[in-house]
């Protein structure tokens, strides 16, 4: 969620531009690119235990 400023993520599938107060969902395995102008965001993951389902071992 984009709280201040905007927020610019690339994928393969193109250009995603997020402004104050948009929501941006990102499939899992998304391979991206993401800068921001200005930008302050808030982000989530699901499931939070994705480290262990994706077998990632903490350092």
């Amino acid at each position: 969620m984009v709280l201040e400023g905007t927020f610019k993520v690339r994928t393969k599938d193109g250009l995603l531009v997020g402004e104050k107060g948009d929501v941006l969902w990102l499939p899992d395995g998304a391979e991206l690119q993401y800068e921001g102008d200005n930008a302050f965001i808030f982000y989530a993951v699901q499931p939070g235990n994705w480290k262990e389902v994706h077998s990632i071992e903490n350092p």
